[in-house]
């Protein structure tokens, strides 16, 4: 009986080959992301634009008939940044979300990164409501990836004109399909982010950093609830 105990308690348990090829360094927070826009733009097909109308942000004068507008569902400040919008916006989001988010990813983990695609695209929606703008996508956040990337590339003494060349295009992507506010709320957040990750090191700079980052969220939402106070006080 005691023989069998210690043979089972010699026994090693083999790791799943399920999730065999996640290591420390894979990407896991862009793919799930690129996973999220993804369902959401499949699910949003088969509903007929009906995730669209109620995750988007829309301004107060220009909303949709079937929806309401950014007053009446501020989630939508948070939901937009999950959304494709077209199947070109898929193709575009899906893109420079897969080449810039695996190298942030790395190079500032999961956590930091997932908190700069968050506060990147807060930044484009409070933008796109501030300037009466559109956000029925993942620009404004993909704008954030390249802010934070153009920032870590002058830090690291990289060649930036391939980024500029990108930013370029993605900025007239963006005024195409209107939504040139949340481009520049979303390079404005992110590459602010990034500017803060800059400052980790010791503890203390670690602390202050913290603080600039809710400093930063802190504004932007003071930003977002004036705006609406002011668009409440004209109705």
């Amino acid at each position: 009986m005691s023989t069998a105990r210690a043979a089972r308690s010699r026994r090693v348990r083999r790791p799943s080959r399920m999730f065999a090829w996640v290591t420390a360094e894979t990407p896991i927070v862009t793919y799930t992301i690129l996973a999220v826009l993804v369902l959401l733009f499949l699910a949003d097909q088969i509903a007929r634009g009906f995730l669209t109308n109620y995750l988007s942000v829309f301004p107060i004068a220009g909303g949709p008939a079937s929806g309401p507008d950014v007053l009446h569902q501020p989630w939508a400040l948070l939901t937009s940044m999950l959304l494709a919008g077209s199947i070109l916006g898929l193709l575009f989001n899906g893109y420079a979300i897969f080449i810039l988010g695996r190298q942030l990813e790395r190079f500032f983990g999961r956590q930091k990164f997932i908190l700069l695609y968050l506060i990147s695209g807060f930044g484009a929606s409070v933008f796109a409501f501030l300037l009466d703008g559109l956000v029925t996508s993942a620009i404004g956040a993909v704008f954030g990836l390249v802010g934070a990337t153009i920032i870590l590339a002058r830090r690291m003494g990289g060649n930036q004109i391939v980024l500029y060349v990108t930013c370029a295009i993605s900025l007239v992507f963006a005024i195409l399909f209107g939504s040139w506010q949340a481009a520049i709320g979303g390079i404005l957040a992110g590459g602010a982010t990034a500017f803060i990750y800059l400052f980790d090191g010791t503890p203390a700079r670690l602390q202050r950093a913290r603080l600039l980052l809710i400093a930063l969220v802190a504004v932007l939402l003071v930003i977002a609830v004036i705006r609406a106070f002011v668009f409440a006080a004209r109705s």
